[in-house]
Formats: C-alpha cells, sequence, structure tokens
C-alpha cells in the first residue's frame, strides 16, 4: 500500500496536481520517498507543489547521493521560481554530481543568466571545479556564454584558473572563437602567455582555428605575434601566416638563429608564403649574424619559385655572405641548374 502510495505521489508531483499531492499525503504517503516527489515537481518546475512539499516536511536535499537533488533539477531545466524555493529551505547549492558539477556550473553551462544569479546569491562556490578542473567561468568561456562571463568576473572568478588539460578561459575563448568573452578577458587581465598541455597559448589556439578577430585582440594585448609568424613560415601553414599578416604580427622577428619569417619560408621552398610576407613589405634583404640572406636561403635549396618572387621584388643578387658566397655560387654548388638559369637571366 505504502508503496503504490509513494508512486501515486510521485506521479501527482510531476504532473503538478496539488489537490492529488495533498490527498496522498493525507492518505499516508511518505513525502521523503525513495522516489523523490520533490524532485519530481522541481524538474517539471511545479512551484505550488515544491512549495508545498517542502512545508509537509520533504527534505530538500533527498538525491545528493546520486547527484541529482531537486536543486540541481531546477537548475537544469530553468526553473528560477523552484529554484529560490529550494535555495530558502536550505538546499545544498554547491551539490556536484558524479562529474564534479555543480548547480553553478550547471547554469554557466546553459548560460542561464537568472539562474545563475540566483546561486551567486545563494553563495555558490565560483571556484569550485568539476572532475577536469574546470571552473564556471571555464565552462561558460568554453560555450560562448558572455553574459555569464560577466556574472562570473563580477564577483572576482579567477581568470587564470587552468583545468587539467592546461587551458584558461582565454585560451578557451581564443580555440572556439568567442571573440566578446575574449575581450571581457583581456579587460581583466587575464594572462597571455599561459600554455595548455599541448603547449599552445590563446595565440596560438586562434591562429590554429584562423579566428582573425581574436589574433588581432591578442596581438593587440601584447602577445607574441612575431613568434607565432616564424612558427606558421616554419610549418609552411600559408592560411596561419595570412591570418597573423592581416591582424598586424610584425614581419620582423628573428628566430633564434637570427632568421626572419620570410628567410624561414624562402629556405623552406614555400612560396605561398613568401608571396605573403613579400605582399605585406616584408624585407627582402635582411642578412643574419652570418649574411645570409632570404634569397641566399632559396638558391641553396633550389627553390626556384621562391628565387624568382624574390628577385621580383628586388633582391640583391650581388650580396655574399660572411664566407663570400653569393646566392648564384650556392645554387650552382647544390646544382640546382633552374634557379641558376633564374639568377643568371638577371
Amino acid at each position: 500500500m505504502t508503496a503504490r502510495l509513494s508512486t501515486e505521489l510521485y506521479s501527482a508531483a510531476a504532473a503538478g496536481d496539488l489537490g492529488e499531492v495533498q490527498r496522498l499525503v493525507a492518505a499516508g504517503a511518505d513525502v521523503n520517498a525513495f522516489e523523490h516527489p520533490l524532485r519530481a515537481a522541481s524538474h517539471k518546475g511545479h512551484a505550488a507543489v515544491v512549495k508545498w512539499l517542502l512545508a509537509a516536511g520533504a527534505d530538500v536535499n533527498a538525491g545528493l547521493d546520486d547527484g541529482d537533488a531537486a536543486l540541481m533539477s531546477a537548475v537544469r531545466h530553468g526553473h528560477a521560481e523552484v529554484l529560490q524555493l529550494l535555495l530558502d529551505a536550505g538546499g545544498d547549492v554547491d551539490a556536484a554530481d558524479d562529474s564534479g558539477s555543480t548547480p553553478l556550473m550547471e547554469a554557466a553551462r546553459r548560460g542561464d543568466a537568472v539562474i545563475l544569479q540566483l546561486l551567486l546569491d545563494g553563495e555558490a562556490d565560483v571556484e569550485a571545479a568539476d572532475n577536469v578542473g574546470s571552473t564556471a567561468l571555464l565552462i561558460a568561456a568554453r560555450h560562448g556564454h558572455a553574459e555569464i562571463v560577466e556574472q562570473l568576473l563580477a564577483v572576482e572568478a579567477n581568470a587564470d584558473a587552468v583545468n587539467h588539460y592546461g587551458s584558461t578561459a582565454l585560451i578557451l575563448s581564443a580555440r572556439y572563437g568567442h571573440t566578446d568573452i575574449l575581450q571581457q578577458l583581456l579587460a581583466d587581465d587575464a594572462s597571455i602567455t599561459v600554455r595548455d598541455e599541448t603547449g599552445s597559448t590563446a595565440l596560438t589556439w586562434a591562429v590554429r582555428k584562423q579566428h582573425a578577430a581574436a589574433v588581432e585582440e591578442l596581438l593587440e594585448a601584447g602577445a607574441d605575434g612575431g613568434s607565432a609568424l616564424i612558427a606558421a613560415a616554419r610549418k609552411g601553414n600559408a592560411a596561419r601566416v595570412k591570418v597573423l599578416l592581416g591582424a598586424g604580427a610584425p614581419d620582423d622577428a628573428v628566430d633564434d638563429n637570427g632568421r626572419t619569417a620570410l628567410m624561414i619560408a624562402a629556405a623552406g621552398g614555400y612560396a605561398d608564403v613568401v608571396q605573403l610576407l613579400l605582399a605585406s613589405h616584408a624585407a627582402v634583404d635582411t642578412t643574419t649574424a652570418n649574411g645570409r640572406t632570404a634569397l641566399m636561403m632559396a638558391a641553396a635549396g633550389g627553390h626556384a619559385d621562391s628565387v624568382q618572387l624574390l628577385l621580383a621584388e628586388g633582391a640583391a643578387l650581388s650580396a655574399a655572405s660572411a664566407d663570400g658566397r653569393t646566392a648564384l655560387m650556392m645554387a650552382a654548388a647544390g646544382g640546382h641548374a633552374d634557379v641558376l638559369q633564374l639568377l643568371l637571366a638577371e
């Protein structure tokens, strides 16, 4: 009899039938039965039933053991009125589910600003992290919820919190192209130098995903665009080079060997990258410490297309390295007949 009444109470609570709920409780149904009628009513947003069950002695935190108490259910389904009732009744605002996700994280994931504010007013732990180390701020940044990010930063959420993969909110906003959030985080002095487990910074991700607006914001904030440009040139990645140049990355930065992006692209035979750099007016005759130029590097490698582009831009054919060798001599030493023909034609 009791089990049947409990099942009927659960169904009545889920349906929002307050009269039936009252009748069943009067008949002996347990408001704290294992099926949790309070959670059922909270899930469906039946505020009147929730209010009555709480007054009748329902345990506001029933269901915590399986990570789905009434309060979490109300959050997940966006029922603000029910949430307030549960908070007022002492619902555990920081109770986490099996993944470590708290109600605040769930609200951040859903982008529900009203629910999130109620939780913040209820003193939810802003720095709580789930099983992979993500806080509500990281979750909001990942999912592109700018209003949520603003709310969390307003209560001084740690902008540089790092999850188990080494990602910060800034890295995630750059990776997924959420430029508005990236701007918010930069205004909050989020670090631009943090690297995730792959060694990538926010700029690295923005460039990799070709989020031009994010790249521009990061460069304006002082991110190392020169090094990013060199890395892109080294891989011959014209798309990334184009994004960086368009965002204003400096083309005169050098690597540890004193080589510019133009030299690196010329040495690698990446003609499309060479063309992009020349079009952005990269200095064509810059030399390394041993006097080598981009033309010499292209000639030594037998990269005729790059040699042709550099010559068209007025690269100095007569320039010699520290050991006295010219581009012509280097091409000859490598047996690059097509390059020799181009150089001799000059």
